[in-house]
């Protein structure tokens, strides 16, 4: 199984909305989903983030506790998905 996010509406079992995160078998395809990179959650680097879809990079701020609005740009939310990052190995 592998993770993907609706990237516009679509169908797996369910209807799916662009944003949505869902379970499905490795390697599936579709014009309406990509993969959830959960190893660029793991890098720190912001060039490697700021290729990700805005969508993604929304969960992955949600899913940290960053808070940010529907204005926020790609480029500040890899910025505070880097720094976020940096701050949690200065904890470690």
């Amino acid at each position: 199984m592998a993770q993907y996010i609706a990237t516009a509406k679509g169908y797996f079992n369910q209807i799916l909305n662009p944003g949505d995160v869902f379970d499905g078998p490795e390697g599936m395809k579709g014009s309406w989903l990509e993969p959830l990179h959960a190893k660029a959650a793991a890098d720190k680097s912001q060039s490697k983030l700021i290729e990700l879809p805005i969508a993604e990079l929304r969960i992955m701020a949600q899913n940290k506790g960053i808070k940010f609005d529907k204005n926020t740009s790609k480029k500040d939310l890899a910025a505070a998905l880097t720094n976020q990052e940096n701050e949690d190995e200065d904890l470690a």
